[in-house]
This record gives structure tokens, sequence and C-alpha cells, in this order.
């Protein structure tokens, strides 16, 4: 009799400490730049979580265009610094070492 069924993610789990050995060792050892960097942004988006990006809105439609071209520069801050913008968790690391360039 067949136990529970497995979903995929569940297997591919079963690969995790492979992977990162894999990911790894193409960071060290690859002998293209364009892989090697791409195994090292994956540790990190793995490790720390991928960095947040940027989404600028435009306008909807010629009315919401033509009521913020309207504003003054001091108004659209004032809009702007009104908004409640969501935030992201910090980040818990530890700073141990001194940056050579920093001092």
């Amino acid at each position: 009799m067949r136990g529970a069924p497995v979903s995929a993610s569940e297997l591919a789990r079963l690969h995790t400490d492979q992977a990162i050995e894999t990911i790894a060792y193409i960071m060290e050892n690859g002998i293209e730049d364009k892989d090697r960097l791409r195994a090292a942004e994956s540790l990190l988006d793995r490790g720390h979580g991928k960095a947040a990006q940027a989404i600028i809105a435009v306008p909807a439609n010629r009315q919401q265009a033509a009521m913020l071209a309207a504003l003054s520069d001091d108004e659209l801050m004032a809009v702007l610094n009104a908004a409640k913008l969501p935030r992201l968790a910090p980040i818990e690391a530890e700073f141990t070492d001194i940056d050579p360039l920093l001092g």
C-alpha cells in the first residue's frame, strides 16, 4: 500500500543541501563570470531573501495625469510623505568584521 502522496516541493527539499553545495561550487569554480555571479546571487537570495524592488506606477488615465501635473513639487512631496508605504522586516545581521575599505 502506498503512503501519503508527497508534493513536488517536499521532494525538492530533499535535495536542498546538494543543490546549495552545487551552487557554491559553481560560484567558486565556474569558468564564466556570468555563471559565478548567478550562483552567488542565488546563494544570497536563499540566505537573505531577494532584494526589494521599487515599482514606479504611472498615472492610470489622463485625468489622473492632469491632476498630478497640476500639483507643485511641494504638494507632490506632501502626498508622497503622507502615503503609507510597506515596511520591510529588519535584517538580522551581526557585523563582527570591519570592512578594510572603511578602516
